[in-house]
């Protein structure tokens, strides 16, 4: 399954945290400006109360699974009840399929594999256990199809149109008969002909998707691309399997999710006032120069890997977040997480100020022997010294702040 952690601006490893600093003049720097120009508590932040998770629920179990079902760029649609209507323009289409190119038929034909190249008679698995399809060109895991998505080339989608998915699975495949472009970017399949067999299972209903509570084992084994025994017998399998990561990451990463209730929680009690417009602006410019920089390298240092996934031309802020998993709103997204950071970030340094924490000779030793041990030897390469006093700064008010909430009881367990 696609288990996903919500990521917090403050307990980002030192490769980041460039962006609290502000190395050009004009910037904002979070490190010298006076935070209570723009933070206030009506009381001791230290006395703020917070709960944090510390076991698994059911509930928890089936909220991960469903979260898979309902993502954004590939959801997985229930069925519609109607399994009598045929497939139109704008439908959501989950389907399998195998293409194989004429030459491939023709050759099988001619060895008495097939006699005929439509493979007439034969069932979706047999045609598959055939082993004539070209690299690329089957679909082994449930894969979904937006009817006038134009993702697929041209004559696939617009040949499914008309068909009635229950009428077309297994026994009965759709035979799609296509010619790739001659601009096609593999020349193996440039101007080729090639049937697409199609083993068709239903349009999705987008008014609700898959859960724990609607599908069954074989279904989600078909969308996970799970053969053989690497299936699950049943769903219970799965759930075991969930709620075993979940109790792990919760064991693993206990102190960085009280950070974020910590945060969450000193948040919502601080009264946020003037806090400059530029400083969403400020955030994502240095969000897309650090991963401009990025990705800039891996130009030089690996130009096939590269031009494979960005082109030969100009990198452009969208093929930046869409290459980070961003969709086409991604400037919302990122004002969003903006304001998180700017709040976290300030909330962390009125406390570093109000309290007078500064990092000593023996804290940076003691962080650094930290660091070592869990990244190595190399953790700091390419990172200015400046960058690296900052984190273990952070570092210090965190455990700080979490070990005065464990000596005042204000964490609450659940």
């Amino acid at each position: 399954m696609k288990l996903t952690k919500r990521i917090l601006a403050l307990c980002l490893l030192i490769v980041t945290v460039a962006l609290s600093l502000a190395a050009c003049s004009g910037k904002f720097d979070y490190r010298t400006e006076d935070m209570t120009k723009y933070v206030s508590f009506a009381s001791d932040p230290l006395d703020i109360k917070f709960s944090v998770k510390n076991s698994i629920s059911d509930q928890d179990v089936y909220d991960n699974f469903n979260a898979f079902f309902e993502d954004a760029d590939n959801p997985f649609y229930k069925p519609l009840a109607d399994t009598t209507k045929a497939i139109a323009n704008g439908d959501e289409l989950y389907l399998v399929y195998c293409g194989v190119t004429m030459s491939a038929l023709n050759d099988a034909v001619t060895a008495g594999r097939l006699t005929d190249v439509e493979a007439t008679g034969l069932s979706y698995t047999e045609i598959v256990d055939l082993g004539l399809g070209f690299s690329g060109g089957t679909a082994t895991s449930l894969t979904r199809l937006k009817i006038g998505s134009n993702t697929y080339i041209p004559g696939f989608e617009s040949g499914l149109i008309g068909y009635v998915p229950a009428e077309h699975g297994e026994d009965a495949p759709v035979r799609l008969r296509v010619t790739f472009p001659t601009s096609y970017g593999s020349t193996e399949l440039a101007g080729k002909e090639v049937i697409f067999f199609c083993k068709l299972y239903h349009i999705g209903d987008t008014s609700g998707y898959y859960t724990h509570e609607n599908i069954d084992v074989d279904m989600l084994n078909l969308i996970l691309g799970k053969t053989g025994d690497s299936c699950y017998a049943a769903l219970e399998s799965c759930f075991t399997e969930i709620r075993k990561y979940l109790e792990d990451d919760m064991e693993e990463n206990g102190k960085t999710y009280k950070l974020y209730a910590l945060y969450d929680a000193l948040c919502k009690e601080a009264t946020f006032e003037n806090i400059p417009d530029r400083l969403v602006d400020q955030y994502i410019d240095e969000w897309f120069e650090s991963r401009i920089e990025y990705i800039e390298g891996i130009k030089e240092s690996n130009p096939s890997y590269y031009e494979y996934y960005f082109g030969t031309g100009e990198l452009t802020r969208d093929m930046v977040a869409s290459a980070y998993g961003y969709g086409s709103d991604y400037m919302t997204v990122l004002a969003a997480e903006a304001d998180e950071y700017i709040r976290q970030e300030m909330v962390f340094r009125y406390i570093v100020q109000s309290k007078g924490i500064t990092l000593t000779d023996e804290d940076y030793e003691y962080w650094d022997a930290e660091f070592i041990e869990l990244y190595g030897e190399d953790y700091a390469d390419g990172v200015e010294e400046e960058e690296v006093r900052d984190q273990f700064l952070r570092e210090k008010t965190n455990k700080y702040l979490l070990d005065e909430a464990e000596k005042r009881g204000n964490i609450t367990y659940t």
